[in-house]
């Protein structure tokens, strides 16, 4: 077995005290699961620099999110070979042994959490109550992904889409969502969380309760109070906190699809989602245009295109064409 080298060894001490930034953290993710033997190197460098005796909140967060991310690309692997999804909501049956070892002795011989995963179609929605108590409404094409069973210090989950969340209170065992862009800390609250790897957009509206927010993008975290509203700006990596309208927060679960200072394109997302259809926009200059307003989705996907032509600034036009696995919308 090879040494490791030292900028490898950096990255994994940088990793588990919480200061690698996202780039590193990828790449070295991508290093661990090329092959069975990294793998083994980094059990064996953990072990022998006892990085379990300075256990903190933040080293239990990088440890299991690793544990997450070598699990998930487990089962892309399997993904493969399974059918499509089918009914409201595909609930993997696949359990992956994520690998996870004890955060005191990290001992192989730990039983290993027992990952699942949560996959709502397109067009369709869910509901998922947590052993601890937690119930989650999941929007249209999301991903949870969440242990069995919470165990150790922390209750991680990871979310990649939208949801409405009612954490369990308990102040002893802080409820982590991890995002692409950022992670939500919560000790017991109810928030709307909306962080589509596709959109532009991402945002959290808080309704009560407590959150923090930990990103790159911010030196400190970042905490909301109910009402507050932050939204992160992918584009130009900037967050942005304006205040929420506490009754319309959530409102997808009532069928209502609200949209502030949006652009075309990521409100073509959200519709996309809702209809299971495929949206083309042909202008570059289309994608750009802003709207706000509230909709109700139970109209129909052609009345809202037709509210949409109505109040832009520019002519849209649009067509539908129906493909043999989808339905085609074109604006133009």
């Amino acid at each position: 077995m090879n040494e490791i080298s030292t900028e490898i060894k950096r990255k994994i001490k940088a990793y588990l005290s919480g200061n690698l930034s996202r780039q590193d953290e990828n790449s070295l993710f991508d290093w661990v699961n090329q092959s069975p033997d990294n793998f083994s190197k980094f059990q064996s460098f953990v072990r022998e620099n006892e990085f379990s005796l300075n256990s903190t909140n933040e080293t239990d967060v990088a440890w299991q999110r690793f544990q997450a991310n070598v699990s998930r690309k487990e089962k892309s692997l399997k993904r493969k070979s399974i059918s499509k999804w089918v009914g409201i909501a595909a609930m993997v049956a696949i359990v992956v042994l994520a690998g996870y070892y004890g955060r005191n002795s990290w001992s192989p011989n730990q039983n290993a959490i027992k990952l699942k995963e949560l996959v709502v179609a397109n067009g369709k929605r869910s509901e998922i109550s947590l052993t601890d108590g937690t119930k989650i409404w999941l929007n249209s094409g999301t991903t949870l992904r969440y242990p069995e069973k919470f165990v150790g210090n922390l209750r991680i989950v990871e979310l990649d889409g939208e949801g409405f969340f009612e954490v369990s209170k308990d102040p002893q065992h802080p409820f982590i969502i991890h995002t692409p862009d950022f992670d939500v800390k919560v000790l017991g609250t109810s928030f709307n969380l909306s962080s589509y790897k596709e959109d532009q957009m991402n945002s959290l509206a808080l309704r009560e309760g407590s959150v923090e927010i930990n990103s790159n993008l911010s030196k400190e975290n970042i905490r909301l109070i109910p009402g507050d509203l932050i939204v992160l700006d992918k584009k130009n990596n900037v967050f942005s906190k304006s205040q929420a309208d506490l009754q319309n927060i959530g409102s997808w679960m009532n069928n209502t699809l609200e949209f502030s200072n949006t652009n075309l394109l990521d409100i073509c997302k959200s519709l996309e989602r809702q209809f299971n259809v495929k949206i083309e926009i042909k202008s570059e200059k289309l994608k750009q245009i802003k709207f706000s307003g509230r909709f109700k989705s139970d109209e129909g996907l052609d009345q809202l295109l037709e509210l949409l032509k109505m109040t832009s600034p520019e002519n849209i036009n649009y067509k539908h064409i129906q493909r043999e696995k989808e339905e085609l919308v074109i604006l133009e």
